[in-house]
């Protein structure tokens, strides 16, 4: 006869669940109101509820004590190391209607394992279409024969020595001279500078060391359709344990690379990439194949007669990322057109002259007189040739004083920190 069913209640379980479909529930449950999901005021207070709940019916004896003697009996530590609720179940609920809740949520955490920080690399390609990554791990987790206590004594306390709190060094005074002292560390004397409260020998775990073994686990990263840099997945309660602890967290950051073979940069839910043309694709039409990050082939139309210029910007409704958390919804993929022009003398005089009739005519030209001078139109090569008003043309003469005081040059020449022509309104 179970005497309390608070617990279970707050887990959304029976008294009869196997530990598996207790499990599966305080996930689900820890996942919906971690404070780095759920921002609510009252979410920190239902997270730390969940949790000392999993805390006690994930261990048989816990559990079978609780089942026993309730709340009673966990408060008065009667299933060993005293675990349960400190306060008991009232102090919680004082947290969340009461306005405690932030001092609490910070000593609790104090009182945790530190949290583990790995960095995941996928790529555009995994964002968009979801994927599961698996990640090995090698923890430390308490022993199950001493439960972490390092001692075969029933009740045993911490392994970690309580004069130094684990460190193996304390802080002494050292004397120097007539008044003077000095503070030092020195090695605990109590346990030897290891940090471990010492154990007879006879009570020695012989399955452990220091109440710890490593554990390797894999865990399954499920990458979520939409999701994006820099975000991060927690596993709950999968960091080193320790005895009298909360288990800190593992948290996976993402980190995105482009995706292999595609050009698509991300902005939000969109999706930019630039685009080469011809001058006659741009001027009378065409279809191309764009290959999307799920391999489908996306085919884009610009109908005969729609002149698309250089630099023109095009959108495709609905070929985005995916909406995290609604990946149904999705956003727009921009396409930036760059015109490439055909080389010099690509087609002879003929096929020049039938272009020039189906393009729009220029401004006729009018011969102004016998006496006007005809003069060639030279290229131009950014790279070598002396920018505008610079070195020969700029009219001060070579290494003139003038151009001394000046640094060498302005905006625009060598030396000036400009480069290419520029134009500017006088």
């Amino acid at each position: 006869m179970v005497k309390e069913t608070a617990l279970y209640d707050l887990l959304g379980v029976q008294p009869g669940d196997p530990t598996a479909t207790i499990k599966k529930a305080y996930r689900k449950k820890a996942m919906k109101y971690h404070p780095d999901r759920n921002k609510e005021e009252t979410a920190e207070a239902k997270f730390k509820m969940i949790s000392q709940a999993w805390e006690v019916l994930q261990d048989e004896e816990k559990r079978a004590l609780y089942d026993r003697a309730g709340e009673e009996g966990l408060k008065q530590g009667g299933g060993g190391g005293g675990g349960g609720f400190p306060g008991g179940m009232g102090d919680i609920f004082g947290d969340m209607f009461g306005g405690g809740g932030r001092g609490r949520g910070r000593q609790q955490k104090s009182n945790a394992t530190e949290n583990v920080e790995h960095t995941l690399r996928v790529t555009l390609a995994d964002l968009y279409n979801g994927k599961v990554k698996k990640l090995s791990l090698n923890r430390k987790v308490n022993c199950d024969d001493c439960k972490g206590s390092g001692s075969t004594q029933p009740k045993a306390s911490s392994p970690t020595c309580g004069e130094c709190n684990g460190q193996g060094q304390v802080i002494g005074l050292r004397r120097f001279g007539p008044g003077f002292v000095q503070q030092v560390q020195m090695e605990c004397e109590a346990c030897s500078g290891s940090g471990k409260k010492p154990v007879p020998r006879q009570f020695r775990c012989g399955a452990c060391s220091g109440g710890l073994m490593r554990k390797k686990e894999v865990l399954e990263v499920h990458i979520e359709k939409g999701m994006f840099d820099g975000e991060s997945i927690s596993f709950y309660g999968k960091a080193d344990e320790a005895f009298g602890k909360t288990t800190g967290d593992v948290i996976i950051t993402l980190d995105a690379q482009p995706a292999p073979g595609f050009t698509f940069k991300r902005r939000g839910m969109d999706l930019v990439q630039q685009m080469d043309i011809t001058l006659s694709e741009a001027l009378t039409g065409f279809k191309k194949t764009v290959k999307h990050l799920d391999q489908r082939d996306v085919v884009i139309t610009s109908a005969p007669g729609k002149v698309v210029k250089h630099e023109d910007i095009r959108i495709v409704a609905g070929e985005g990322m995916p909406k995290h958390g609604d990946p149904y919804q999705k956003g727009r993929m921009f396409v930036i057109f760059n015109v490439v022009f055909p080389e010099d003398n690509f087609c002879n005089a003929a096929g020049l002259a039938a272009i020039r009739k189906h393009l729009p005519k220029g401004e006729k030209w009018t011969s102004p007189g016998e006496e006007a001078e005809e003069a060639e139109l030279l290229p131009f090569d950014q790279e070598r040739e002396a920018q505008p008003g610079s070195g020969p043309f700029s009219g001060k003469g070579s290494g003139s004083a003038y151009d001394d005081e000046r640094g060498g040059g302005r905006r625009g020449m060598p030396g000036g920190g400009g480069g290419g022509v520029e134009c500017a309104n006088q």
